[in-house]
């Protein structure tokens, strides 16, 4: 839903509307809630434990809001898909997603994290979570600028996991030693069928360049 809501119009129409045991899907994207309609949507859903997807993408949410929303989310224990991308998240709203990540580790499929500016730091608590969820499909964490350190625990992270079908690190600062450990972990990831790493660069905003037998090593990886 892509409706201009604002921080707190948005509830409106109702705390008895919101407060809906039965909700299973939210789409809120676009919406500019900031960190104010974050903390309210919290308590809002406080009771929807049947949620499963929950879309709050580009919605100028910082860490204070996105801590209180993935407190709260982490009671909704049959979460399949949660998009929060183009958020400024930080390390610590990571963290918070990563708690949410631990508390539906069986049912999770899809995470997009894409500009959020997560960092090392970031990536590594979202790794950290992602060893236990087995069902992962799609993870995006795109324009990030995630290094060698946090590619190299995702990796670890995203070994041997079978359903996976989609990762996206593009727009990194991943160098040949975080992408040799994708590499050796995703060989074992045979559902992949996308994998993208375009444009990674340096802190200071320099190109890397890939070593050229990485590149079709990870080529290979996904055309196998």
């Amino acid at each position: 839903m892509d409706c201009n809501l604002g921080s707190l119009e948005m509830f409106g129409m109702g705390g008895s509307a919101w407060k809906c045991s039965g909700l299973a899907k939210l789409r809120l994207e676009n919406n500019s809630i900031g960190d104010d309609g974050a903390t309210k949507l919290a308590e809002a859903l406080v009771q929807c434990k049947a949620l499963t997807n929950l879309d709050v993408t580009r919605n100028k949410i910082k860490e204070q809001g996105a801590g209180r929303l993935t407190t709260l989310l982490r009671k909704c224990t049959g979460l399949r898909q949660f998009w929060m991308g183009s958020n400024i998240l930080g390390g610590t709203g990571a963290a918070g997603v990563a708690d949410v990540l631990r508390a539906s580790c069986s049912s999770v499929v899809l995470l997009s994290l894409e500009n959020c500016e997560i960092r090392d730091v970031g990536a590594v608590q979202i790794a950290q979570a992602l060893v236990g969820c087995p069902s992962l499909k799609y993870l995006d964490l795109e324009n990030n600028q995630v290094g060698d350190e946090g590619a190299s625990k995702l990796a670890d992270a995203l070994a041997g996991k079978r359903a996976l079908k989609h990762l996206n690190l593009s727009w990194n600062q991943i160098g040949d030693q975080g992408a040799g450990r994708l590499v050796d972990a995703l060989a074992s990831c045979w559902r992949l069928t996308r994998l993208s790493l375009l444009a990674q660069s340096t802190s200071q905003g320099e190109t890397v360049h890939l070593d050229s037998e990485l590149v079709e090593m990870l080529r290979w990886v996904v055309v196998r």
